[in-house]
């Protein structure tokens, strides 16, 4: 542990975590691997947030890092390609479930907690969610995979080109079309590129609609669409990358997020109240015009975010109903269940561990010298 310390404190990583803090939007594209580099750095500045709240006291410290981490992640989101929505997705789970445990360790003042529920309130883009952005990306990727292997006639159609599919460009990022090859008489085997195009319409109303619908509704809908089969190998190419990017899976992605967000506001605005008031309070609706607008709701059922405190007033648990859609009193599967075991009948328990004990073992200060 006091390696970890004495790392997260050079004076190497404090800059290169630094740079990283104070990234911001240009339209620049990352590889694979800078992807990965972005993640690395996210998980240090999380584990830095954790050493200065937990090991060093210094909360406004450990606030400037997640916010950090969620201003990075932003960035992801809004990027337009769907390996950093991934990360982006990833990095904002991290950083509210470290804020989730902060809140708890350590009341937070009123304009501590002012500074990250505004931060978090700019968590969806006005007008457009982030399930919304995703399916831009997945229709792009689809649509330039049609006319990257598809011939473009002058009445808009068109056929497989099949001289030299080993050529085909899959990255939607790429700006000019480079078509592969002409078609040929084994081309007519497969769908023409009007019925692919059509196929891709259809799929990305149906997707687009979904936004608007309540979570059970939506994944009844895609599981729907993937039991049809709407794109088939008939399809070409496309058909791969329809199976490789599996919408219902995303789906519940982005709703776990909404719902880690909620936990995460929710959390804040608890640890506000304690610190004024000294425990926590009865019900959320406690928190409401002191701390809070609205009560935080649960994004799978649209009701409030499931709280209840302890009979002493110190601790709490916070749950979602899971994907189950059914209240079990905040029952989640425990460590010593198998990994394979079914979430029907548990919850998404949002918890908070107690760390400072693990923290106050270190002679901090030999490595602060």
């Amino acid at each position: 542990m006091r390696a970890v310390i004495a790392f997260l404190e050079s004076p190497e990583v404090k800059a290169a975590l630094s740079r990283f803090a104070a990234l911001s939007p240009g339209g620049c594209r990352l590889s694979s691997q800078r992807a990965a580099d972005l993640r690395r750095a996210v998980d240090l500045l999380v584990a830095r947030s954790r050493y200065q709240h937990t090991g060093r006291g210094d909360v406004d410290a450990a606030i400037d890092n997640l916010l950090s981490v969620l201003r990075l992640s932003g960035i992801c989101c809004n990027s337009g390609d769907r390996l950093l929505i991934m990360v982006g997705i990833g990095c904002e789970q991290l950083a509210v479930q470290e804020m989730q445990v902060m809140c708890f360790e350590h009341p937070l003042s009123r304009v501590q907690a002012a500074r990250i529920l505004e931060a978090m309130a700019g968590g969806e883009a006005s007008g457009e969610t982030l399930w919304m952005r995703m399916v831009q990306v997945h229709v792009a990727m689809w649509r330039h995979a049609l006319d990257c292997t598809y011939t473009l006639d002058s009445d808009g159609n068109g056929w497989l080109a099949l001289s030299h599919l080993d050529s085909m460009v899959w990255d939607v990022r790429q700006a000019s079309v480079v078509r592969c090859g002409a078609w040929n008489l084994f081309s007519t085997i497969f769908n023409s590129r009007r019925t692919v195009a059509a196929k891709i319409d259809d799929m990305e109303a149906v997707l687009v609609e979904i936004d608007n619908e309540p979570y059970d509704v939506g994944q009844a809908r895609l599981m729907a669409v993937e039991a049809q089969q709407p794109l088939n190998w008939l399809d070409g190419p496309i058909w791969y990358l329809s199976i490789a990017g599996r919408m219902e899976s995303e789906h519940r992605w982005y709703y776990r997020l909404r719902a880690d967000r909620q936990a995460a506001i929710a959390a804040v605005a608890l640890s506000a109240y304690r610190h004024e008031h000294g425990n926590y309070p009865d019900s959320l609706h406690d928190l409401v015009d002191s701390y809070l607008h609205d009560v935080p709701l649960d994004p799978l059922d649209g009701q409030p975010i499931r709280y209840a405190p302890t009979k002493t007033g110190d601790d709490f648990v916070l749950y979602s109903v899971g994907a189950d859609l059914v209240d079990n009193g905040g029952r989640f599967r425990r460590m010593t269940e198998p990994a394979s075991t079914s979430d029907e009948g548990r919850d998404v328990v949002f918890e908070h561990v107690r760390s400072a004990q693990l923290w106050s073992e270190i002679e901090l200060e030999d490595i602060e010298s």
